[in-house]
C-alpha cells in the first residue's frame, strides 16, 4: 500500500511542480501561503532530515511530502487563479477539480 501511494505521488509531482512554479510567480496568490509552501518544502529537503538518512525509504517519503505541500498550497490559492495556469498548462479538468 505504501508503495502505491509512493509511485502516484511521483507520478502527480511534475504537474504539482508546474501549476505550483507558476501560482509562486502570481501576485494574486496570498504570500503567506507562498512562504509557509517554500519554508516547508526547504524543510523536508534539508540535509537535517533525519529519515532521509535511511536509503530510498526517506526519499520516498520525502516525495511523498512534498506532493501534500504541494497540493495544500494550490488548494490554497485561489480557485480562479488556479484554473487560469491550469488552462495554461494544458492540465486537466479533472486534475484541477481535485485541487478544488
Amino acid at each position: 500500500m505504501k508503495r502505491l501511494l509512493r509511485f502516484r505521488s511521483l507520478m502527480r509531482l511534475p504537474q504539482l511542480l508546474r501549476l505550483s512554479f507558476r501560482l509562486i510567480q502570481d501576485a494574486r496568490v496570498p504570500t503567506a501561503a507562498k512562504a509557509m509552501t517554500i519554508g516547508a518544502i526547504a524543510l523536508v529537503l534539508s540535509p537535517l532530515d533525519l529519515p532521509g538518512w535511511v536509503p530510498i525509504v526517506g526519499q520516498g517519503l520525502d516525495v511523498v511530502v512534498i506532493v501534500a505541500i504541494l497540493e495544500r498550497f494550490i488548494k490554497s490559492a485561489p480557485v480562479a487563479v488556479v484554473r487560469e495556469h491550469a488552462t495554461a498548462l494544458d492540465l486537466s479538468e479533472e486534475f484541477v477539480r481535485a485541487h478544488e
